[in-house]
């Protein structure tokens, strides 16, 4: 919200841009400053009417960070033309040692260190375990222990879609660096 009745040089530049004739004028943009829509009543009624119609049309959804459900992960993947990196955590465990890495998986995963990878790949956490035995998921994967990793090509089917398979480790950014770079 900008109010335009203090003059300055911004204010009237901005009143240009967008066409503004006469006050109280509203202007709704798209998040590049593209005007989408000028209100077009000032009945509260309407206007409540208008902004909810306006939110919906142009809000998007935010995009997750991390998925819960592989199917979901790849066709997300399909649409971004990335890649999915699936990790398998034994949620399951008491050991300690086992909870640690889960958490440490998750860290890593969230860290700035990873930042520059994060929007290569859809990533995907799913549970190795349920009631003591592998899930359907960490059977389909072949995931082993818990901070199994799985690297998937959304674009292909069945066994070919598996590209790598991989233990987390403190390499883990640099084999996925690699597995980029060897797809080009």
């Amino acid at each position: 919200m900008v109010d335009c009745t203090k003059r300055s040089q911004a204010t009237t530049a901005l009143g240009q841009k967008y066409g503004v004739s006469g006050y109280p004028t509203v202007v709704f943009t798209d998040n590049e400053g593209k005007v989408v829509e000028k209100l077009r009543s000032r009945a509260a009624a309407a206007v409540e009417t208008q902004i909810k119609a306006v939110a919906a049309k142009y809000t998007k959804t935010p995009e997750k960070e991390i998925y819960d459900d592989p199917e979901e992960a790849i066709e997300v993947a399909k649409e971004k033309k990335v890649l999915v990196a699936i990790v398998f955590a034994d949620t399951e465990s008491k050991s300690k040692s086992t909870q640690k890495k889960n958490a440490l998986i998750m860290e890593t995963l969230k860290s700035d260190e990873m930042a520059d990878l994060k929007p290569k790949f859809v990533w995907c956490v799913l549970p190795l375990k349920a009631d003591k035995k592998k899930t359907d998921n960490a059977k389909e994967y072949k995931a082993s222990s818990s901070g199994t990793f799985v690297i998937v090509d959304p674009t292909k089917e069945g066994k070919k879609r598996i590209i790598k398979k991989m233990s987390f480790s403190k390499s883990l950014k640099k084999n996925l660096q690699k597995i980029l770079d060897k797809r080009g």
